[in-house]
Parts: C-alpha cells; sequence; structure tokens
C-alpha cells in the first residue's frame, strides 16, 4: 500500500491528467477506456484497472503499469525508465531502480521527482541550470581559448616539418653531388690505373729487348776473352820466338835461324789482325742507340732512378751485374722487385684511393642521415601533423608521493623509474610499453588519455592493474569545436553548491 504522501501525490497527478513517471508525448497511452480500465501495453490481454497503475505492484509483463516506481525490475531486453520533466532545465530519463530510493539524483533528475513519494528532494533545477550555463559559458570560451593554441601547434607542426623536408632537400643535393664526385674520381682511377699498365708494359718490353742485347753482349764478351787468352799465349810464343833469335842471333853471318825467325814473325804479323777481331753480330753503336730509345721507359718506371750516358765501361759493368745475378735465388729476386714496386708505386693512384674512401664514408653519412628524414616525412603524426609541435615536449606533475614526467613523443616516468616509452597513438590515446620491469610481475606500461584544455596538465593517475597504468592528460592539442549539445553532456552538477 503506498504512504500517505505516495497517495496525495498519486492523486495530484490524477488530478492534472498525467501519470507519474510517463513523458508528454507518451501520456495517450495511459488513458483508462469507457469503463475505466487500461491493458498492459505490450499485452493488451491483461487488463487492469486504472487504479493498479503506479500503485507499487508489478502487474503487466512488460512492467508498463510501473512507469513511476521501481516495482518492476527492469530486464535485459528492456530498462525500466521514469520520466523527469526538470522544468527551466533539460528533461532527462533515470532508471526505474533509483525511484523513491532517498537519494536525491539532481545531476538527472533536478526537479527531485524521482522521489516524488519520500519527498526528500526539493526542486533545485534553478540551481542547476545556473551551474550549467556558467559552465557552458566557461568551456566555451576554454575552447576557444585552446582552439586558438592549437591552431598555433598546428602552424609549429607545419614549419617542423617544412624544415625536415628542406633538410632532406639539402642531403639529397649534397648526395647527388657526392655521387658525381665519387663517379669522377672512379673514372681518375680508372685513368691512372690504365696508364700504370701501359707504362709497366712499355717496361716489359723494354727489359725484354734489353734481355736480348745482354744476351748479344754476354755472347761478344765471351769471345772476347777466348781471344784475349789466344792473343796472350800468341804474344808469349813470339816472346820466346824473340829471345831465341836475340841469345843466338850473329850480326857477321847470316845465320838460318835469324831468317826462320824473322819468317815466323813476318807470318804472326800478317795473321795478327785477323786472329785478334773476332766475328759478331753485335753493334756496339747500334746497342748505345737502342739504349737511348728505350730510356724515357725506364726512367718512368721509377723517380728514383738516375740518369746514365752509356758508355762501354757503365754498360759492361751493368750487364755483368745482370749476369750474376742471373744466378741469385729466385726468392731474393721477387724480393728485390717487389721491392722496388713498392718504392715505386703511382702516389697519385693512392691518393685518388683515399680520397673515393672518404667521400665513401661522408657518402654513407649522408644517406644514412637523410634516410631518417624520409622516415620522418612518411611517419603519421596525427591530425594536422600536431604530435610534430610537441615532439620533446615534457609535463610534469607531483601526484601522491610520486612525481610524474610525460614525453608527449618519447617515454613515462614515475621519478626515475621507467613507466614505458611510447609505441603506438591511437586517436587521443597514447600507449607507452617496455617499462621497467615491477617486482615479482610484469614490465610497466601505460595508457595516457588525452582531453581538451588550453594548458597542458596531468590530471591523474591510477593503477587498474599491477604495473599497468591509466593517465588523464589536459592538453590543446586533441581541441576540437564542439556543438551545444556536446557541451552539455559533458555538464556534471556540482552538489556542494546545491
Amino acid at each position: 500500500m503506498l504512504n500517505l504522501l505516495t497517495l496525495l501525490a498519486y492523486v495530484a497527478c490524477i488530478a492534472a491528467g498525467n501519470v507519474i513517471g510517463v513523458a508528454p508525448e507518451n501520456q495517450h497511452l495511459y488513458k483508462p477506456d469507457s469503463n475505466g480500465n487500461w491493458a498492459c501495453l505490450s499485452d493488451p490481454s491483461v487488463v487492469l484497472k486504472y487504479d493498479q497503475i503506479n500503485d507499487g505492484i508489478c502487474d503487466c509483463p512488460d512492467g508498463s503499469d510501473e512507469p513511476g516506481t521501481a516495482a518492476c525490475p527492469s530486464t535485459k531486453e528492456k530498462k525500466q525508465l521514469f520520466y523527469c520533466a526538470n522544468e527551466g532545465f533539460f528533461p532527462k530519463y533515470i532508471e526505474s531502480f533509483k525511484v523513491n530510493d532517498g537519494v536525491c539524483d539532481y545531476d538527472i533528475c533536478c526537479d527531485g521527482s524521482d522521489e516524488w513519494a519520500t519527498g526528500k528532494c526539493p526542486n533545485k533545477c534553478a540551481i542547476v541550470r545556473q551551474q550549467f550555463d556558467e559552465f557552458v559559458e566557461k568551456k566555451r570560451a576554454d575552447i576557444r581559448r585552446a582552439l586558438q593554441i592549437r591552431e598555433e601547434y598546428v602552424k609549429k607542426a607545419e614549419r617542423a616539418k617544412a624544415d625536415v623536408g628542406k633538410k632532406l632537400e639539402r642531403l639529397q643535393v649534397e648526395i647527388s653531388d657526392l655521387e658525381v664526385q665519387i663517379g669522377e674520381e672512379n673514372r681518375k682511377l680508372k685513368a691512372a690505373i690504365s696508364s700504370a699498365e701501359e707504362s709497366d708494359s712499355g717496361e716489359q718490353g723494354a727489359l725484354e729487348e734489353i734481355s736480348q742485347l745482354s744476351t748479344q753482349l754476354e755472347n761478344f764478351i765471351s769471345d772476347f776473352v777466348a781471344s784475349e787468352k789466344k792473343s796472350r799465349s800468341t804474344i808469349v810464343q813470339l816472346e820466346s820466338l824473340l829471345q831465341d833469335l836475340s841469345e843466338n842471333y850473329n850480326p857477321n853471318y847470316n845465320d838460318a835461324t835469324v831468317k826462320q825467325c824473322v819468317r815466323l814473325f813476318r807470318e804472326y804479323i800478317s795473321g795478327k789482325e785477323e786472329d785478334n777481331k773476332p766475328e759478331s753480330s753485335f753493334s756496339v753503336e747500334l746497342f748505345k742507340e737502342k739504349l737511348k730509345s728505350l730510356k724515357p721507359h725506364l726512367q718512368s718506371s721509377s723517380q728514383n732512378m738516375v740518369s746514365i750516358e752509356p758508355s762501354i765501361g757503365n754498360m759492361v759493368h751493368h750487364y755483368y751485374m745482370k749476369l750474376i745475378s742471373t744466378f741469385k735465388p729466385k726468392e731474393e729476386q721477387v724480393a728485390v722487385r717487389s721491392t722496388t714496386q713498392d718504392n715505386v708505386s703511382n702516389k697519385r693512384t693512392i691518393a685518388i684511393e683515399e680520397k673515393i674512401k672518404k667521400l665513401d664514408k661522408t657518402l654513407h653519412s649522408k644517406k644514412s642521415e637523410a634516410s631518417i628524414y624520409e622516415e620522418n616525412l612518411s611517419r603519421q603524426f596525427g591530425t594536422d601533423d600536431i604530435f610534430r609541435a610537441v615532439e620533446g615536449e615534457w609535463v610534469h606533475r607531483k601526484i601522491g608521493e610520486y612525481n610524474y614526467k610525460i614525453g608527449y613523443l618519447d617515454s613515462i616516468y614515475q621519478d626515475n623509474t621507467l613507466v614505458g616509452r611510447l609505441t603506438s597513438v591511437k586517436g587521443s590515446t597514447l600507449h607507452f610499453e617496455h617499462g621497467a620491469k615491477c617486482w615479482n610481475g610484469p614490465h610497466r606500461s601505460a595508457f595516457v588519455d588525452m582531453v581538451c584544455a588550453p594548458k597542458s596538465r596531468l590530471v591523474s593517475v591510477s593503477e587498474p592493474e599491477k604495473c599497468q597504468y591509466r593517465f588523464l592528460l589536459e592538453t590543446p592539442i586533441v581541441c576540437e569545436a564542439k556543438s551545444d549539445e556536446q557541451i552539455a553532456d559533458e555538464f556534471s552538477v556540482d552538489p556542494s553548491d546545491l
């Protein structure tokens, strides 16, 4: 049974022709028939007396007979809702189980109509309306100011992106110039190597010709030595004959021995020129001319070579030493040649190679730097590239016993402990992972939910699960224009001012 207050409210409602808890546009559904009866809305076969509506007893299967009480529980298919008129403010619906529970739900029913039976909640809609108007005015001003600040961030982001683009363009020009320089130096190196090979080929040909001349000279020397030995033997014989002549000669006699010596001596004289000139195809003059023609090749093989004017003496000495060296161990000859080659290395070729190495190193460095800028330009930095403007910015605040530090595109720290590093951005939420490992727990991680405000400020931090944090961050970078309806949805009643 309804108490007295309930009965009085019920009577007043009936007198006004309205059913408590029903919106004006639905009042026609609760009109009695000519017999003073009323049928359940979802099941017209269930007919009730009109005074059974809002009597605190749930008679209809759909609960439609109790729109103003908590008698009928809500179901998954349908929630039982109570209509609050909230005259002077915005009408709203409250769940029926909160009706007449003794709690003033002014954030929904500022007129207190949800407590019509208890009478505990007077109408506060005028005060709530004042709070709402002040909230809306302040919110609009905050949004305008925040949007102005966000616009500055957008311009800053555009400048940051343009700066990266300019740096990349400069690097690309430098890379192109370096590639041209390296190509030119490689052509110089190729020409130098080709020239060196031609020089080596000339030297090899010269050495082959000298080797042939050396063989001819060696044969000449052998013939010369044999001729010299023969001449010495002849001289000894002549000296013996002359000695014999001097010992046995008698000027007073026409001695046969003298005649014999004179005859032999004349024979010796007549054959001397022919015997002392060994036949040879070697020509000293021709050799000297050939050596002169080969001289440029020999000089180009080493800067340390000394120009020597050909002569019989130095030629004999040179080819004698060459002949001796023929019999040296092969390893010693290789060592000598190797040392000579090292000493006569083309300094210009080495200089070109060193220059190419330096250019290649610089080119590699420039390309690595350019790849960083290219990756930066291809990354998503949110709407209008807004996050470019806060790259490098940090928000600090002490909450509880800890100092928190949040870097938008960097990481989060709780004092000196790493909570996580940024891994993704989804809408207005930043996700940070791979923080320091908790003792006997997982690695720390966090979500940062950003809401619109003129200034960046860390509002709160919570730990829904062990070492998994949730931050609320105010910032102008997520601000956007809002309609009055959207602003109204954010309003909540301040009970301390009621």
